[in-house]
């Protein structure tokens, strides 16, 4: 798979997760979501912060896991990554 394909499923992800959360949810959690890439069977993407981090893994795992499945891409997993402004 290539960059563009994560962007394309990253894409199709957040649509559907778009419509199962609040505005202020999409936007404190998701909005600066961005794919990385594929590794394995393990979809890359970066947040913002560890707080962004930690409150996905936490409380929107399974959401995100829903929306994959529901994009047909139930095979992937997500691994977030902590975007360094270093």
């Amino acid at each position: 798979m290539t960059g563009d394909d994560a962007q394309d499923v990253w894409n199709s992800c957040a649509s559907a997760l778009r419509e199962q959360v609040s505005e202020a949810v999409w936007h404190s959690c998701f909005q600066e979501v961005r794919p990385l890439g594929f590794e394995d069977n393990t979809l890359r993407l970066t947040v913002p912060s560890g707080i962004v981090r930690d409150r996905i893994q936490d409380r929107y795992q399974s959401l995100v896991a829903n929306a994959l499945t529901d994009i047909g891409r139930p095979d992937l997993r997500v691994d977030l990554v902590v975007l360094s402004t270093d």
